[in-house]
């Protein structure tokens, strides 16, 4: 788990608070934000592959990108 957080979730709550602190994310708390994102990226991956469908393909890749941000934007 340390090399997990190492790696995926402490880059991901720096950027999360980053842009908290310039008003460009709403957040409440980043490890939480970072939770949510990594574990909504997670699903959609496995239910795609479990699906039999491509998890690299670019169009999918944006589109889950996109809908993640669009999860933390400002509005």
């Amino acid at each position: 788990m340390a090399a997990k957080d190492a790696k995926l979730a402490a880059p991901l709550r720096k950027l999360l608070d980053e842009g908290a602190a310039t008003g460009q994310f709403t957040i409440s708390d980043s490890r939480d934000a970072a939770n949510a994102i990594l574990g909504a990226a997670l699903i959609a991956t496995l239910t795609r592959w479990e699906d039999g469908r491509d998890t690299q393909d670019p169009e999918f890749q944006q589109a889950l990108t996109d809908q993640l941000v669009r999860s933390v934007a400002r509005a």
